[in-house]
């Protein structure tokens, strides 16, 4: 796994409409999600009324989704696993402790200011919040 990936997750956590990471990260690790299966999910989560993450939730749920009959098998309980993954990392204090990991992460590697770093993290948190209460 990259830092691209890490990242990708963390884009995918704080905005579940982000298709461009969905689609780097949905078979990494491998889940048996090849590329027909992966091109399908592309095609009709851009048109479904949610986006790709809502689609891949109600396959999870293993719901009738037009166009998507065809996914079946280890292709679906790979899907299953990656939406259970993106579920329980989604809860405020999973992404509390994700930011604050972030946070360690841009100063070791950055070397950013302490009081900057800890002002983003701060503002991430809460307009994260904020969004969760609405």
């Amino acid at each position: 796994m990259e830092i691209k990936d890490i990242l990708a997750y963390l884009r995918i956590i704080v905005s579940p409409t982000d298709t461009i990471s969905i689609a780097r990260v949905i078979n990494v690790p491998k889940r048996g999600i090849g590329a027909e299966t992966l091109k399908t999910i592309l095609k009709f989560g851009t048109s479904h009324q949610h986006g790709t993450m809502e689609l891949l939730r109600e396959l999870a749920a293993n719901k009738k989704v037009s166009g998507c009959e065809k996914i079946k098998g280890k292709a679906l309980d790979g899907i299953k696993r990656f939406c259970r993954v993106i579920d329980e990392t989604s809860t405020l204090e999973t992404q509390v402790f994700i930011g604050f990991l972030f946070f360690f992460f841009i100063v070791m590697v950055f070397s950013y200011s302490f009081c900057y770093i800890l002002l983003i993290v701060l503002f991430i948190i809460f307009f994260r919040a904020k969004l969760l209460e609405n």
